[in-house]
């Protein structure tokens, strides 16, 4: 996931209050390609499956901003949120690669309408509890898309290429590209924390360079909406309570790691079936004891059946029902409009 933050503790002049109609959010795809690459790719292609592209970069721009829509179609917001994506080259192997990423571009602090002081909000939450857009014109998310896959190379995925269709009907060795940018979205909106989870210690400040943070530790000393709602209920503390050793050692506490907001705790029992996905009552996350920057704690764990949507890698049957990023999103501030009947039918790892 993208983690280059640019931080921004301002106030906003703006409140969302209740009593206003229900907005749902406008996300709008923001094209970052170069001529002639990732949505700019002007190679005819035939049309699949509803997409109705007649190039390879229409049928990706019309599949990616279809499932933006989908999103806008769950959270309200008055704020359109921008999403600048670029098709980039990254890791692929024959078994495994990572298909995307995408984090907030810009974090939030003490604004209006934020509903904890001192604490991180996701550029897009912050502007949707404000009102206003508190990034100054800025995008709110970055998402990168893996662009190997289309040169059907044996090396990425043994050949495996992207399905631009829409009808949940993918052919053999494709992968979706619809629940991939499902997921990827899922971070940028919020389902991830920005606590430190290099391994790196600190060293002598450089003059031209920043001292790096302490393993563990939290963004500038303070937290962020969602590490607000980690426990680990083995050492029987929040994540908020814990020095940053505490919190560094408890990353990689894989069954004792779990999510405590209420809205996931009510609702986890419904849709999650294995008695190994919780820990004292709630919900574990993804806390494998080699910790992962990028995937530890912003995922749920791999152990939830049937499979949910913000699971850190995914083979075969990616989710069968409605999961628990919505309900997610509302332990961190979210109002949401509807639930989602998630597609099945995904294969590969990320």
């Amino acid at each position: 996931m993208t983690r280059s933050l640019r931080i921004n503790v301002a106030a906003a002049t703006m409140l969302l209050v209740a009593s206003i109609p229900a907005y749902p959010a406008s996300i709008v795809i923001v094209n970052a390609d170069a001529d002639e690459v990732g949505f700019n790719d002007t190679t005819p292609v035939s049309l699949v499956g509803i997409n109705p592209g007649t190039t390879l970069g229409e049928q990706r721009m019309f599949a990616v901003q279809y499932v933006a829509d989908i999103w806008g179609s769950l959270l309200e917001s008055q704020v359109t949120i921008e999403v600048e994506t670029q098709w980039v080259v990254l890791p692929c192997s024959q078994n495994s690669g990572v298909l995307g990423s995408a984090g907030p571009a810009t974090i939030h602090g003490n604004f209006t309408g934020a509903t904890v002081d001192y604490t991180w909000f996701p550029a897009a939450l912050a502007d949707a509890l404000a009102g206003a857009d508190l990034s100054g014109g800025l995008q709110e998310i970055n998402m990168n898309i893996n662009i190997t896959l289309d040169d059907g190379s044996s090396d990425c995925l043994n050949g495996a290429t992207w399905y631009y269709g829409l009808d949940n009907n993918r052919p053999f060795n494709t992968v979706d590209i619809v629940p991939v940018v499902l997921h990827e979205l899922g971070h940028g909106l919020g389902f991830i924390t920005f606590v430190n989870l290099d391994d790196e210690k600190p060293t002598e400040e450089d003059p031209q360079d920043e001292p790096k943070p302490e393993p563990g530790a939290m963004l500038m000393d303070l937290p962020d909406i969602f590490l607000l709602n980690i426990r680990d209920t083995e050492a029987g503390k929040d994540w908020p309570d814990m020095t940053n050793e505490e919190r560094y050692a408890s990353a990689s506490n894989d069954s004792n790691v779990v999510w405590t907001g209420p809205n996931v705790t009510s609702m986890a029992p419904a849709f999650v079936t294995t008695a190994a996905a919780f820990s004292d009552g709630f919900m574990r996350l993804h806390a494998p004891q080699e910790i992962s920057r990028g995937s530890s704690i912003s995922h749920w764990t791999s152990d939830a059946s049937p499979s949910l949507l913000m699971r850190p890698s995914i083979s075969g049957s990616l989710f069968d029902d409605v999961d628990l990023t919505l309900d997610l999103m509302r332990d961190i501030g979210w109002t949401t409009l509807e639930d989602v009947i998630f597609r099945n039918g995904f294969e590969s790892i990320h």
